[in-house]
């Protein structure tokens, strides 16, 4: 396990999520070490959310841990502390938290490539509220990469944590998304379709609206054309036009795999009874 820093409140946070149906759940766990050295914790389970996904589950444990951290009352003093230090075992989060800081803000939350950051909303939150507790707290906000599930006792317990919220959901929802069973055998793998300009049939498995500052939808879909190398093959690509979730139709897609969008919708395409 990782030494904990005297000067810092530690949290460490997981998020979960289960299909089927889909719920997640986030955990945390503060900890802080006295003067003579011994730790003293506070653990917190909150309601869930429905239709999240792992991702949105692991940056709003982030999220709520900081909430707390600042709420009132605190689990703890944070004018015992000269920083805050999240300890996580998302790749995504950690990866992620300097381009959120310092790249994607001024570039209108969008990627390098001109895609659309995915789960902005929640990146913005949590933007918002490391900006405030600099602010307001004098404190700096860091967050660190533990790995998952192995030696450290924190990250298991928390993990337990995040599992028991994501099966009691609330009514809460991470976002409007309709989805519908899939017909190709294989699973979703991001750029297993490459973007030449073609045209495409495609069956919309999932959409969804990306709100602002982005607005326009995302979608999870699988290719058609029985003629294509790329036949069932399952993607996600976003698209300013609106399709619905359960239908198919022929499109155009772009020529650029680093951004996959939808140029033009065709025609829908009716599929025939039996």
């Amino acid at each position: 396990m990782q030494q904990l820093d005297e000067l810092a409140l530690t949290i460490y946070t997981d998020g979960s999520s289960y299909s089927s149906p889909r719920v997640g759940g986030v955990g945390f766990i503060f900890i802080a070490v006295d003067d003579e050295g011994h730790e003293e914790t506070h653990e917190e389970c909150p309601p869930g959310w429905k239709g999240a996904t792992n991702n949105q589950m692991e940056l709003q444990a982030c999220i709520e841990a900081l909430r707390i951290a600042t709420g009132r009352p605190p689990p703890f003093d944070l004018s015992r502390f000269d920083k805050i230090v999240i300890r996580s075992d998302s790749e995504y989060v950690c990866d992620n938290f300097t381009k959120v800081k310092f790249e994607w803000p001024g570039n209108r939350w969008r990627t390098r490539s001109g895609a659309p950051v995915l789960n902005t909303p929640e990146w913005q939150e949590l933007l918002r509220l490391v900006r405030r507790i600099d602010r307001d707290s004098r404190l700096r906000v860091e967050i660190q990469w533990v790995k998952g599930h192995k030696k450290d006792r924190f990250n298991k317990r928390v993990d337990n944590l995040a599992k028991q919220s994501a099966k009691s959901p609330s009514r809460r929802t991470s976002g409007p998304q309709r989805v519908r069973r899939k017909k190709s055998p294989y699973a979703v793998e991001i750029g297993s379709v490459r973007m030449e300009g073609q045209v495409a049939t495609v069956h919309i498995i999932t959409d969804q609206y990306l709100r602002s500052p982005h607005k326009c939808y995302r979608y999870m879909y699988e290719v058609m054309d029985e003629g294509s190398r790329f036949f069932r093959r399952v993607d996600y690509v976003t698209a300013d036009v609106m399709l619905s979730a359960g239908h198919t139709y022929s499109v155009r897609f772009n020529d650029n795999s680093s951004n996959p969008r939808i140029e033009e919708m065709l025609a829908e395409i009716v599929e025939e009874g039996p």
